[in-house]
């Protein structure tokens, strides 16, 4: 099985010289596959980021969207799936304001359940902790979700519990820590 890094991303003022960092910095840490998502801009540029990615089989994009903008939000994902080949989501609660276990979600979720792609979910702050993101995948439970730096700093255990109760949360342990 590939190592993977599925929480990366280009800035805007950087472009392709980040790009070119980040693989950089990848190839010295022996990871094989790159997950790569947008800034969180509103709307979020998955073009943009299609633009800088494109022809690399190492970099895999992850589209953004923000669910508060509705039906836009869902026909973005549907279009950077497939039609710009990327292969997940993720979700910014704290980024565009809105609670995760939100019906505003729910549009969305049922998009990444059809198209067949995982949810990445920012956790550990306002409108993410580790049981909010619980309800979401309960509603959802065709939906893989990865628990993003699984409820840092100080609800790693929130996290763990969440995913031993749910099958489809999975917990991503960048910049995790255990014992606080």
């Amino acid at each position: 099985m590939p190592t993977m890094d599925y929480d990366c991303g280009p800035s805007k003022a950087g472009g392709a010289a980040d790009v070119a960092e980040l693989i950089a910095a990848q190839d010295a840490a022996g990871i094989e596959l790159i997950c790569v998502k947008p800034p969180s801009d509103d709307p979020p540029d998955n073009r943009w980021l299609h633009g800088l990615i494109k022809g690399n089989p190492r970099l895999i994009g992850v589209a953004i969207v923000n669910p508060r903008r509705g039906a836009s939000a869902v026909a973005d994902l549907e279009e950077a799936v497939r039609e710009l080949g990327f292969k997940g989501l993720k979700l910014m609660p704290t980024a565009y304001g809105y609670p995760i276990e939100d019906g505003v979600v729910d549009p969305v979720m049922r998009k990444a359940a059809e198209l067949g792609i995982p949810v990445t979910i920012h956790s550990g702050g306002i409108y993410c902790m580790p049981s909010e993101i619980a309800l979401l995948a309960a509603r959802h439970p065709d939906v893989p979700i990865i628990m993003d730096h699984m409820g840092y700093r100080y609800y790693v255990e929130q996290a763990i519990a969440a995913a031993r109760v749910l099958p489809n949360i999975y917990l991503g342990t960048a910049t995790a820590e255990g014992g606080h």
